[in-house]
C-alpha cells in the first residue's frame, strides 16, 4: 500500500503526547442525496489526551497535504493504491477488528505514527542576517524569509501565550484578538498559514509583541 510520510520542520515545537494510528475512512453515499461519510478508525491513541490533540494533528496534516497536492511525484507515488480504489466493485463495509481495518481503504488513509506534518528533515536555508535586506526604514516590517527555500506550513496556536507575546488587555483594533490568554493578530488570508503564523479555527494569526517597559528618569 503506497503511504505518505511527513516531517516536522524545526520551526514546529509542537510535539503528540505519544502515538496514534488513525485510519480515514471516506466512502459515498449508495443513497441520494445523502451526503458522503467520513470514518476515523482509530486503532491507537495516547492514555487521557484531549481530542485537540486529535485535531492537531489533522490540521497540520491537511496544511501539508495542501502544499504538495499539485506534486505530480507525490501523485505518481500514490497512484497504485489510487487505481486499486477506483477499482473496487463493491462499497467495503466497515471493519470490526484491528486486522480487518488495514485492509479497508476506501478514499485515504494516514497511518499517524506519532504524527503527520510537512516534508522530510532538510537544513533549512534562512538569512543570517535580517538587517543585511533592509534598503529603507519602515514603521512595520513583515519578514518574508528565504524565498527560494520549501514552503512550510504554520503550527497550531498554543494554549498559552508566548513569554514575550503581549496578554489582555489587547489594543483596540478589529484585526486584534484575545485568544488562549494571549493578543493575536489576525491575518486577511486564509490556511495554509505560512511557517510563522498560527492556525485556529480556520483562521491564520500572528502572535503581538509583548511592549518594553518605557525607561524614565528619576530626579535627584
Amino acid at each position: 500500500m503506497p503511504a505518505l510520510r511527513l516531517y516536522p520542520t524545526d520551526r514546529v515545537e509542537w510535539q503528540p503526547s505519544g502515538l496514534w494510528e488513525v485510519i480515514v475512512v471516506c466512502e459515498a453515499s449508495p443513497i441520494e442525496p445523502s451526503p458522503a461519510s467520513i470514518t476515523m478508525l482509530v486503532n491507537g491513541a495516547p492514555m487521557a489526551v484531549p481530542m485537540t490533540e486529535l485535531a492537531d494533528v489533522f490540521v497540520l496534516t491537511s496544511a501539508a497535504l495542501t502544499r504538495v497536492e499539485d506534486n505530480a511525484g507525490i501523485s505518481a507515488h500514490l497512484a497504485p493504491g489510487l487505481n486499486g480504489l477506483q477499482s473496487q466493485p463493491h462499497r467495503p463495509a466497515l471493519p470490526n477488528s484491528r486486522q480487518a481495518r488495514g485492509h479497508v481503504i476506501a478514499g485515504l488513509a494516514l497511518a499517524l505514527s506519532g504524527c503527520l506534518l510537512t516534508r522530510p528533515h532538510a537544513p533549512s536555508e534562512r538569512n543570517d542576517s535580517f538587517e543585511e535586506q533592509i534598503q529603507q526604514e519602515a514603521q512595520s516590517l513583515v519578514y518574508f524569509g528565504n524565498l527560494d527555500a520549501q514552503a512550510v506550513l504554520g503550527y497550531p496556536l498554543p494554549e498559552k501565550p508566548f513569554r514575550n507575546q503581549a496578554v489582555p488587555p489587547c489594543p483596540r483594533k478589529k484585526s486584534i484578538v484575545e485568544i488562549n490568554g494571549g493578543c493575536w493578530a489576525e491575518l486577511a488570508h486564509k490556511p495554509p498559514c505560512e511557517e510563522d503564523q498560527a492556525e485556529y479555527q480556520g483562521k491564520c494569526y500572528l502572535p503581538g509583541a509583548k511592549q518594553q517597559p518605557v525607561p524614565r528618569a528619576v530626579e535627584p
